[in-house]
This record gives C-alpha cells, sequence and structure tokens, in this order.
C-alpha cells in the first residue's frame, strides 16, 4: 500500500506509528493499554479499530498550545469512546506523563504502551524509563517520532533504552526506515 510520509512528502511504500499499532492488536491482541500522548484521539481510534482491551489508561498534558487544536481536558475522548462503543475501563492521568506515570501503583501492568508524549530527549528518556516497569513480559512498547526531523536526538534515545533494558526491537522490512519503534519485552 502506498502512503505519504507526512514528513518528507515523499509517497511510497512505508510504515507509520498506525501500521505498527494495527500490526500489535492484530497479533497482541493486548488486554490492557497505556498510552502518553493522546492528543485528538487517533492512536486511540487506530487501536480500538483493531483490538478491544478491557483496560484503557490514558495520560496528556491537554494543553490547547500544543498542537493548536483546541482541546484543552480528555472530554473529546469521551465522546469518542462512546462513538467507538467501548465498553472496558478507562483511567486518565491529566497532567505531565513525568508526574502522572509516578502514580500507577506497582502491580498497573499493560500489554500495549504508546508513548508520544514529550518530545525532547530527556522527556522521552524518562518516559521509556517510567513505563518500561509497567510493561508486561511479551508486551510491546512503542515510540513514536523516533526519526522525525523537528526532534533530533529521539532515535538515539530509543536504542539506547532498548539496549540497557535488552528489549527486542522489531525490525521494518521494507519501505522507508518507519518514524515509530517497537520493542518487545522479553
Amino acid at each position: 500500500m502506498n502512503k505519504v510520509n507526512y514528513y518528507t512528502r515523499h509517497t511510497g511504500p512505508g510504515y507509520d506509528l498506525h501500521d505498527a499499532l494495527k500490526d500489535v492488536c492484530e497479533q497482541l491482541q493486548p488486554e490492557s493499554y497505556l498510552e502518553i500522548g493522546v492528543d485528538g484521539g487517533g492512536s486511540l481510534t487506530t487501536i480500538l479499530t483493531f483490538c478491544t482491551p478491557t483496560k484503557i489508561t490514558l495520560s496528556d498534558i491537554w494543553d490547547a498550545k500544543y498542537c493548536d487544536h483546541g482541546l484543552t481536558s480528555h472530554a473529546h475522548v469521551v465522546g469518542l469512546l462512546r462513538n467507538l462503543d467501548y465498553q472496558g475501563k478507562v483511567s486518565y492521568l491529566d497532567g505531565d506523563s513525568k508526574e502522572t506515570i509516578k502514580t500507577l501503583s506497582d502491580d498497573d501492568m499493560f500489554d500495549l504502551i504508546l508513548v508520544d508524549g514529550d518530545h525532547s530527549p530527556l522527556g522521552a528518556k524518562a518516559d521509556l524509563i517510567a513505563v518500561w516497569p509497567h510493561l508486561n513480559s511479551g508486551g510491546v512498547l512503542i515510540m513514536d517520532d523516533i526519526r522525525h526531523p523537528s526532534y533530533p536526538g529521539l532515535l538515539g534515545i530509543f536504542r539506547n533504552f532498548r539496549n540497557t533494558v535488552g528489549a527486542f526491537e522489531v525490525p521494518q522490512t521494507e519501505g522507508e526506515p518507519s518514524n515509530s519503534g517497537v520493542l518487545v519485552k522479553q
């Protein structure tokens, strides 16, 4: 399938965040999902299109200035979940993920985690470190924007983290280099 790479404006075979989410959902069928950086709910929509986790935890700062979308709370997500007829448990972590992830209990575990929040190297590293203990063995962590030209250094942060925790990085086999990294917890 041809796609537009929104960063290079190149059209061709490629693999993006939504492809990764779709593949993980179809193969893993996660029962629990944690997302950092919900924004308008695009990734959440992809998740709920391809699987039905019974537990979802959503973390965002809900700052209207971040993406010029005017969204200042998770109210739009409530409507989105209603439209998608989601029946599972939903929890919101409203605020900076560097603080809100700390409020999760030690036994609050997830099969799938998406890190798409703070795109500074220090912020992204903090998110990776904070969520890793909450990922089930055999679970998948996806980090978006690792090759985005506006966020230099994220690929290195992702790869260093992979090496530090000894995770398996799912290789990409075709198309443009993916802007999302996928790790499996051994």
